[in-house]
């Protein structure tokens, strides 16, 4: 008694218990004993329980089979099932593979021809051109890979083996004399695609040595004293209608094996009702 008055209660050690753990769990069962239950419940008193199971079942994973075809083939904004979005990382956590001096340097023959071959990535799209990859979509994967995450707690922040700055604000990748490539990618045989690569020069801000609150604004602008360096990325494409293609297999799977047992048990009661109907032997 003591622990449901403490549940109840919804006291602060309790919070994390019930709400939503315990809750969570409740409302689940709830759904599935009224929901399916219910139905399940009609049917078994009209056709039998075992026929009424197969229907209700079936009847389930073909709604679920529906169901996940449409989260798969619409782009809807609800909230359903969905997996990771496409984005650009860093190709590798090694910092000799993502990091260069040189793209010459590279183990990759696509990132070796950047230079030559490759698209420059340009800060702003020219007039006409809306469809370009521009640095600015670049830039949230530099700071995700050269940046420490900020502390969200009273532990110190993980530092990465790629963190090389502690703020955002000291990573330059827009100057003038920086430059950015992107090279590969497209669709192959449909269901494959061609690895994308992109690769972007960064370099740390050049930081005044007095701070006069009157001085002028001004772009900011290279640390002559730093090397620039490449930061190689690839585009992941993610696995955003993965989770509902999971949904439409599995759940088109169990329709299809509803259906079969289904059809066993109506061959199986038909050949019950025609033994029963045959004449006896003399």
């Amino acid at each position: 008694m003591h622990l449901l008055h403490l549940l109840a209660s919804g006291g602060a050690e309790a919070k994390t218990l019930w709400d939503p753990t315990i809750l969570g769990v409740l409302t689940v069962l709830s759904g599935v004993v009224l929901f399916c239950g219910s139905a399940y419940l009609l049917l078994a008193t009209n056709v039998g329980a075992r026929q009424g199971f197969l229907i209700a079942f079936s009847a389930l994973t073909g709604w679920i089979m529906l169901l996940g075809l449409l989260w798969f083939t619409t782009n809807t904004p609800l909230n359903v099932p969905k997996g990771r979005v496409a984005e650009w990382q860093a190709i590798s956590d090694d910092p000799a593979e993502a990091i260069l001096d040189d793209l010459s340097a590279s183990s990759i023959d696509a990132v070796r021809r950047l230079a030559d071959d490759g698209t420059p990535v340009p800060v702003v799209a020219p007039e006409g051109q809306d469809d370009l990859l521009l640095r600015t979509e670049l830039r949230p994967a530099v700071e995700a890979a050269l940046v420490t995450p900020a502390a969200t707690g009273p532990e110190a922040p993980h530092k990465g083996p790629l963190n090389l700055f502690n703020e955002a604000s000291l990573v330059l990748t827009e100057p003038d004399p920086l430059l950015s490539y992107e090279i590969g990618g497209g669709a192959k045989a449909i269901f494959w695609h061609e690895p994308r690569y992109a690769a972007i020069q960064f370099c740390p801000k050049l930081e005044p040595l007095f701070n006069d609150p009157n001085a002028e604004v001004t772009a900011p602008e290279c640390d002559p004293a730093e090397p620039t360096r490449w930061l190689v990325l690839e585009r992941d494409l993610g696995s955003l209608r993965l989770p509902a293609f999971f949904y439409f297999s599995v759940s088109g799977l169990l329709f299809a094996l509803s259906l079969y047992a289904l059809h066993i048990k109506e061959r199986a009661d038909q050949a019950a009702a025609a033994g029963a109907l045959a004449p006896a032997s003399a």
